[in-house]
């Protein structure tokens, strides 16, 4: 590293955290300070405004507190009216029973005056109500303190202003009831023209067959109703002398602190603007109104709520002025400010020291650094060198395994390569282009197309990309390439790497070559054991042929021989030969080269199988018990066979060196998950578990030299394996049969079916 850097890295780590650490704590402390200053100020208008919106909230609940109760009243008033007639009544009633009671004595016309007189003065409700009563023989007032003119007047046409029948109606329904509420329309002493709604209680008084009545226009009773409210209104009073005005709809002033202003329109005569601002915010649904109220010559401004009762074309509210509580928004804010800028001077002082500990803190750590900075470049510098001679090693084992690698950038096509790719591709120096055009100029035709297809996968869907393809050295050499890579899509780049695995290719080769030689190996063995068959199953049929030959001669020498004996004869010799070439077509089949897959019978397999080694079997003493499904697959028949002969011929060389006094060999074919499984077991007591797990690798044998070879099991397993997808595995098994155990090697094989 540079001198000069060095002095100037110093330098940075020895001054940059003092003058970092003074920058922030003044930059801290002045932010601080305008942070303050605006709490200080949305503190202010947040005081102001909550002063504003909880007098808002308690001039509302006022006015609503109080227009529900004047709702309240004004719903009830029909009701208080119908109690206070009612009670009325009673107390009438009462008196008229009273009297009649106590003046049994005197003549009825006497008693008829004493309760006439006793009721006719009494009033209440402010002299307004006043008692009649009605003798219903006569269907004419005997008694009317206001009317005197009516009394023993009929009444039986009398007329509301609805053409009710009002007189009858009362009638009617004290028949049914003994006291009721009524409701008529009539006029007023003071208003001859018009009728008014009058709500009455009348009652039976049976001892001369009268009712006692009464009755209220039920509007007088609701102007008592306002009356009683407007009084309780103009008492109310709340927190800082607040009260409660009363305007009707045309302006005049019903209820006010200043009395003076009560039913005139002086209010709102010289406030006509807000008192109209009123109608129009009452009529919008709105309840909040701020406005300027001229008051002593002197503005301010106000914020009301305010109702409207319908029915009555009255205006309640209530409201604030502003003036009224500035002063307590000052202190309060003043009591803010104070104790904000108190706090504001402690972080300050408190930033200040922090400032000084955080210094020296910085110079210790400084110091510290300095002699981490040393530590660390002798570390880097150790690494460096470990690091070069890592590459050093990785270019020499990349060279040593013809493994280069490779990058290629998707954003801007820029692509690289190592210098190991070079000697794989048996170049000297880079060719101008080392792009996909290249690449594919040098590849092998046939193997283009895979190779395009896997890198499209693996940029498109980020799929692993993994080609084998050929190339062409520039001296027409063909050598095989492993070719393998990522897409990396935090930076959209391709890298991989590629190896040449010529070596490997013809090893493969090699490999295979000897597994065919095995496998035939394998056929040869067991055509020397079919023709050994031939050699048994021909045997017998061969001397049934000639006995039956020999005999006839004999018989034709002597000129004993029948026409029936010589057809006979002919027929056995016949059946015989047709055995014959059976036996030849069968074994003809089996070794058959046909490598073609078609579908087959399992059943017919073993059959087949069966049939090419039952000679063998019979002489040795050996069933063959099948439990075959019959189960159509997909696959390769002989080799199926061949794989089956092996096994089967295993098991039969195990069981003639077992000396059992029963030899069995079991076959079971079944479907099990879709797969065909095939399992073959015999009682020949399976083999040792030290070798077991070794059966099928080539050339391992648990015969002598002179009987096996190893390559039965190795050669049934490649099959199975590798021609037709399955699986096939050998373990020792114990059962029961004839209610007998035995134990034996079993062996499974799994095939897809298709």
């Amino acid at each position: 590293m540079n001198f000069k850097n060095e002095k100037r890295i110093l330098n940075i780590i020895k001054f940059s955290p003092p003058i970092f650490i003074l920058t922030m704590g003044f930059l801290v402390i002045f932010f601080l300070y305008l942070d303050n200053q605006n709490i200080i100020n949305q503190e202010k208008n947040n005081i102001e405004q909550n002063f504003i919106e909880n007098n808002k909230k308690i001039i509302k609940d006022q006015i609503e507190n109080l227009y529900n109760y004047i709702l309240n009243e004004k719903e009830s008033t029909e009701t208080k009216l119908k109690n206070n007639l009612k009670e009325n009544i009673q107390l009438a009633h009462q008196i008229a029973t009273s009297i009649y009671d106590n003046n049994r004595d005197k003549t009825e016309d006497e008693v008829k005056k004493l309760i006439k007189d006793a009721i006719r003065d009494i009033r209440f409700n402010n002299g307004r109500g006043y008692f009649f009563i009605h003798d219903k023989s006569i269907f004419a007032n005997t008694m009317h303190p206001i009317m005197p003119k009516l009394e023993g007047r009929n009444s039986y046409n009398v007329q509301d202003a609805r053409g009710v029948y009002i007189i009858r109606e009362m009638h009617k329904l004290l028949k049914q009831k003994d006291e009721t509420f009524y409701s008529w329309y009539w006029y007023k002493p003071s208003d001859k023209k018009n009728q008014y709604k009058k709500i009455g209680y009348i009652k039976n008084f049976e001892p001369y067959n009268w009712f006692i009545g009464t009755g209220e226009y039920v509007d007088t009773f609701e102007k008592k109703i306002k009356k009683e409210l407007l009084q309780y209104i103009n008492l109310l009073r709340y927190s800082n002398n607040g009260y409660v005005f009363v305007l009707s709809f045309g302006g005049v002033t019903l209820s006010h602190k200043e009395k003076e202003l009560i039913n005139t329109n002086n209010l709102v005569k010289y406030n006509k603007k807000i008192f109209n601002r009123m109608l129009e915010t009452i009529k919008n649904g709105d309840n909040f109104l701020t406005y300027s109220l001229d008051i002593t010559q002197n503005h301010t401004e106000k914020t009301s709520y305010i109702k409207r009762i319908d029915k009555w074309e009255w205006i309640i509210g209530t409201g604030f002025y502003y003036e009224d509580m500035r002063e307590s928004i000052i202190k309060k804010q003043k009591e803010l400010e104070k104790r904000l800028n108190n706090n504001i001077k402690k972080i300050i002082v408190i930033s200040l020291g922090l400032m000084f500990l955080l210094l020296i803190l910085s110079f210790s750590i400084s110091k510290l650094l300095q002699s981490y900075f040393f530590n660390y470049k002798k570390s880097i510098n150790e690494h460096i060198d470990e690091n070069t001679k890592q590459k050093n090693l990785l270019l020499k084992a990349q060279k040593i395994a013809h493994i280069g690698n490779w990058e290629v950038d998707l954003t801007n096509n820029n692509i690289y390569w190592s210098d190991e790719m070079l000697n794989i591709f048996g170049l000297e120096e880079y060719p101008k282009d080392i792009g996909p055009v290249f690449l594919k100029s040098i590849m092998h035709k046939d193997d283009i197309a895979c190779f395009e297809e896997s890198i499209s996968n693996a940029i498109e869907k980020n799929s692993k990309h993994q080609s084998v393809y050929r190339i062409y050295r520039p001296n027409n050499e063909i050598r095989w390439i492993d070719c393998r890579g990522k897409l990396d899509k935090q930076t959209n780049t391709l890298v991989g790497t590629i190896q040449d695995i010529t070596q490997n290719k013809l090893l493969e080769e090699e490999k295979k070559e000897k597994e065919e030689m095995l496998y035939q190996q394998s056929k040869m063995a067991s055509m020397g054991e079919m023709i050994g068959n031939i050699a048994h199953q021909w045997r017998q049929p061969l001397c049934v042929i000639s006995s039956a030959s020999t005999g006839l001669r004999i018989r034709k020498e002597i000129d004993a021989l029948s026409d029936e004996d010589f057809i006979s004869s002919m027929d056995k010799i016949n059946d015989t030969a047709q055995y014959l070439s059976q036996t030849i077509e069968d074994f003809r089949n089996f070794f058959n080269p046909n490598n073609n897959k078609d579908e087959f019978s399992i059943k017919t397999v073993i059959r087949k199988t069966i049939s090419l080694l039952t000679s063998q079997f019979n002489n040795k003493e050996i069933e063959i018990i099948e439990n075959v499904e019959d189960i159509e697959i997909y696959g390769l028949e002989n080799e199926l066979i061949q794989v089956l002969i092996n096994i089967i011929n295993n098991s039969r060389d195990a069981l003639l060196s077992n000396q059992s006094e029963k030899r069995y060999i079991f076959i079971d074919a079944s479907i099990t998950n879709n797969n065909l499984e095939i399992k073959i077991k015999d009682n020949a007591g399976g083999v040792p578990d030290s070798i077991i797990h070794r059966v099928f690798e080539p050339y391992f044998t648990t015969k002598h030299k002179s009987m096996g070879t190893g390559i039965g099991l190795y050669m049934c397993k490649e099959i199975i394996t590798r021609h037709m997808n399955g699986t096939i595995k050998m373990k020792n098994s114990e059962y029961i049969y004839n209610d007998k155990k035995y134990a034996g090697a079993l062996i499974k094989i799994v095939l897809p079916i298709k």
